[in-house]
């Protein structure tokens, strides 16, 4: 219905309404009652007040951009509304990432995924009960339409190695992307992702938890600086001045086999950490170290650990510690020089 008289006579009139108020022994001022328009969410809405008179007036839900973020304080969000951002891996990570990347502004979202939601995803997922046994990228995007109706949403159920994602549809959407976001832990499949990016000259960020969620990653592959085979064999070469990040898993561990206590808080450290770089990246504020050489490498701390030579690593809760890591000359991969 588009006005108010419309909705009105539908029930009887405001004489019908009131004396259903007064039945129901309902306090008065009544609450808005809001009929929609269009699909921008604009309408029309009415109040009654306590002396019973009613006040007509325009109620705007959502009108443009400027409507949801006009508490931001800035016009950042502008600057990003532009920007495609491809998430592989719609899990308890990628699916927070996602919302977040929204409710800073990001319109424009390629989600790949080839997993339903089940019973056992729900504790760490940003979906819901209600999503139960549909494909996690498809109720993903439903969930980012409700906050922002503007938003593009191209979904891809399926799995990186599959050959039509490798020959034909992945290259496609990771040439219309600004930043590839990775959240997978298949290493065979995020090889085959970083090789597709790396030959179209586009940057990926890997963003992971360790076992437990007490530690996180975020390594950025990038052909200037390091691809991720670079990165993984430097890292491996740390080690020693590393903490055991998965300390006590047990050699079968699967993500899906149990939870853990402040678990979701855990991951939102790592995912909140990892918005911040992503929008830094597209907004080209990524910071350097005193050579001039981007950080392309975060570890997220949630607990106290100490390295393998025994020194400290984190020294308290949420502690960050970064590091430029340089590729290999010479690199298959990359072609580091």
């Amino acid at each position: 219905m588009s006005n108010i008289s419309q909705y009105l006579n539908a029930y009887g009139g405001s004489k019908y309404i009131l004396q259903k108020i007064e039945k129901e022994k309902i306090d008065f001022p009544f609450p808005l009652i809001i009929i929609y328009q269009n699909y921008n969410y604009e309408g029309n809405a009415f109040e009654i007040a306590k002396d019973k008179s009613m006040q007509i007036s325009k109620y705007v839900l959502y009108k443009d951009g400027d409507t949801i973020f006009n508490r931001t304080g800035d016009m950042e969000y502008q600057r990003l509304d532009n920007k495609t951002v491809m998430i592989v891996g719609i899990g308890s990570i990628g699916s927070q990432l996602a919302i977040q990347l929204a409710k800073s502004g990001i319109k424009n979202f390629i989600l790949i995924d080839y997993q339903k939601l089940e019973i056992e995803n729900i504790i760490k997922h940003e979906l819901t009960l209600k999503d139960i046994h549909r494909y996690k990228t498809k109720a993903l995007r439903d969930k980012l339409l409700q906050i922002n109706p503007h938003i593009s949403c191209i979904t891809y159920e399926t799995h990186i190695e599959n050959q039509e994602f490798i020959n034909n549809l992945g290259k496609e959407y990771i040439r219309k992307s600004n930043v590839i976001i990775s959240t997978i832990d298949d290493d065979n499949a995020s090889y085959i992702l970083d090789g597709l990016c790396l030959e179209m000259n586009k940057v990926v960020i890997y963003v992971n938890a360790f076992y437990k969620a007490k530690a996180g990653v975020i390594a950025i592959s990038n052909k200037e600086m390091a691809c991720l085979d670079c990165l993984t064999e430097q890292i491996e070469n740390m080690k020693v001045k590393l903490p055991d990040f998965n300390l006590g898993m047990e050699d079968n561990y699967k993500c899906t086999n149990n939870s853990y206590i402040a678990g979701e808080n855990y991951n939102l450290n790592i995912v909140n950490f990892g918005v911040r770089i992503i929008l830094n990246y597209l907004m080209n504020k990524m910071q350097k170290d005193d050579e001039g050489y981007m950080y392309n490498c975060y570890f997220i701390g949630n607990e106290e650990m100490k390295s393998l030579d025994g020194k400290e690593f984190f020294t308290n809760e949420i502690t960050v510690r970064r590091f430029s890591i340089p590729g290999y000359r010479g690199c298959c991969v990359c072609g580091n020089e």
